[in-house]
């Protein structure tokens, strides 16, 4: 037997080479080495070294890396991205703000190379800054007819955000928004999550900003409306030397909220309009929240600007002389027999007018004429020679006449 097996021994040592070669051959050829590319999103590691500092960052680029790795095809084809990790080390920053991804295949993963780009993650360093801000809360949709929202609370009202100074100064507000259509009744609602919104209105990627707060409660108080007349009053007296010529208000009525008892106590809005003192022309709006009781809410437009519009016109009072003629000037009691007309010593002038002083409003002064001044005088009581009649001016409007104005007028018998 064991001639048997020794026989031909070189030949069968020939043999088993031969086989071997071929066995690796079909090996290499059915499971070549291969190349495979991968893309990863880069993780940061030690970025609590910066905040030691008072720093934070911001990603310029290199948010993704990318690799090639070599193996077996038998190997890659059953590997794929969550096999391997790419981390960016914030703790060797350089002084421009660089590192270089490190990629590096999980522990279980044997037998292959990995040959990574000129993968860099770059970031820009800034001050870390903290501010707080109030949560504002906004509404979306209309409660049901006839209610409104009167107090609204929030917990915490609060918010501190801590981030880079750049994201921090770009916050605009930081709020809550709740559907309100058809509530007739009170609003409760909890664990809402605040939005940051930017400058421009939109909202901000807050994953690099720390906030002490992430939820908030809020809760609405529902209140009854009702709509009455706004009535406008004036208060004082203009500078002296000045009068008022009109006064003018806008929107007769307004829409408040309140509970309905305190509704039913309302009837009327009543504003003031303060005019002492006032030596030109009044032009503002009365602010409705300057004059609501307590516990009641203006229900219409901005509660903080609305109001209503007046306007005031007032003017210098000035005095000013009309000539009235003589023929114009009604004598009461005057007799047919006699003839009546202005006294001159110089008969040869004899003035066919009497001058009278008004006073009142620039403006209706300005516009006055002599035959709007009705002026009359009684000579029942007189006969003949000459007298200073007391004259009876009746003006109209904002004008009043001078009082103790006379005329000097002769009375002699008709020829």
């Amino acid at each position: 037997m064991k001639k048997k097996l020794l026989n031909n021994i070189g030949m069968k040592l020939i043999s088993v080479a031969a086989a071997l070669v071929i066995w690796l051959i079909i090996v290499n050829v059915d499971d070549a080495y291969d190349t495979k590319s991968i893309t990863l999103e880069v993780q940061e590691i030690n970025a609590e070294d910066l905040a030691s500092i008072n720093k934070t960052y911001e990603v310029v680029s290199g948010e993704t890396a990318t690799a090639k790795i070599r193996g077996r095809a038998s190997v890659l084809k059953d590997l794929s991205n969550t096999d391997f990790t790419a981390t960016a080390d914030l703790s060797k920053l350089s002084d421009t703000g660089a590192v270089w991804v490190d990629i590096k295949a999980k522990d279980y993963v044997k037998g292959i190379e990995i040959m990574p780009d000129n993968n860099v993650y770059q970031v820009v360093t800034e001050n870390l800054v903290e501010k707080q801000f109030s949560v504002v809360v906004k509404t979306r949709g209309s409660v049901a007819k006839g209610y409104d929202i009167g107090e609204i609370k929030v917990t915490p009202n609060i918010i501190n955000i801590r981030g880079s100074e750049t994201k921090i100064s770009n916050i605009k507000e930081v709020a809550v928004t709740i559907d309100v259509s058809g509530y007739s009744s009170n609003i409760n609602k909890v664990g809402l999550v605040p939005t940051v919104y930017e400058l421009n209105g939109s909202a901000m990627d807050t994953s690099r900003l720390t906030m002490d707060v992430t939820t908030v409660d809020v809760s609405m108080t529902m209140l009854r409306t009702k709509t009455i007349p706004v009535k406008v009053t004036y208060k004082g007296e203009p500078a002296d030397g000045y009068v008022v010529v009109s006064k003018v208000s806008g929107e007769s009525e307004v829409t408040v909220a309140g509970t309905k008892a305190d509704l039913d106590k309302l009837s009327v809005l009543n504003v003031e309009c303060d005019i002492e003192g006032a030596s030109e022309n009044i032009e503002k709006t009365i602010l409705y929240k300057d004059f609501l009781p307590e516990n009641i809410y203006l229900s219409e437009g901005d509660k903080e600007t609305s109001g209503v519009a007046v306007n005031v016109v007032i003017e210098p009072v000035i005095s000013k002389d009309v000539d009235v003629k003589f023929s114009d000037i009604g004598l009461i009691g005057a007799s047919e027999e006699m003839e009546y007309s202005i006294y001159n010593y110089n008969e040869e002038n004899v003035p066919d007018t009497v001058s009278v002083s008004v006073s009142g409003a620039k403006s209706a002064v300005d516009a006055v004429k002599a035959e709007e001044i009705k002026v009359t005088a009684d000579v029942s009581n007189y006969g003949i020679g000459v007298y200073s009649v007391q004259l009876n001016v009746q003006v109209t409007g904002q004008i009043t006449a001078k009082e103790n104005q006379k005329m000097v007028i002769q009375i002699k018998n008709k020829e």
